[in-house]
């Protein structure tokens, strides 16, 4: 479902936007080898784009069982976004990042399936429009911890300058 839900978001993207797909569990960026960029245009089509991407999200789960990718015992959700932040301009476009992620961030920042907290950001995304993550708080086996993960990504980007934060447990 949730390759559905990504392609429903880029088939509708303006001409000149910009769709990154990334892997970004270890912060040893030679472990996270999905790196796929492309521009919307005349010639790469928002239902093209959206089609390629999907089809990848949707194999992800195949690719880790057939070894071309490698599962990640880590989750960098602050340092990928840390490091996204200056890539994009929130000032010259709309500007929504999508993840797909459980949102426990486990990383030296904070253990957050553990009862940790998240740091606070710095003000990195200042006028971008939402961040979403879908998956949020599966695998934290309750809603009460679903519930905390989300407050805690809710509170990081509302700081970060997100105007919105929207955080799915089942899409």
């Amino acid at each position: 479902r949730v390759a559905q839900r990504t392609a429903a978001e880029i088939g509708d993207l303006p001409l000149k936007s910009r769709v990154m797909l990334r892997t970004f569990g270890s912060y040893d960026t030679n472990a996270n080898a999905l790196k796929i960029d492309e521009v919307i245009s005349a010639r790469s089509k928002p239902q093209a784009v959206a089609e390629g991407m999907s089809a990848i999200i949707a194999a992800v789960p195949q690719l880790v069982a057939e070894g071309k990718l490698s599962a990640q015992g880590y989750t960098n959700v602050v340092s990928f976004l840390e490091t996204m932040s200056q890539v994009v301009d929130c000032e010259t476009s709309e500007v929504h990042v999508i993840l797909l992620t459980d949102g426990f961030e486990d990383s030296e920042y904070a253990r957050l399936a553990r009862g940790g907290s998240l740091p606070a950001p710095e003000k990195l995304y200042p006028g971008c429009a939402e961040l979403t993550m879908l998956g949020l708080g599966q695998g934290g086996g309750s809603p009460t911890a679903t519930k905390r993960v989300r407050e805690q990504w809710a509170d990081w980007a509302e700081k970060a300058g997100f105007e919105k934060f929207t955080g799915l447990y089942d899409w």
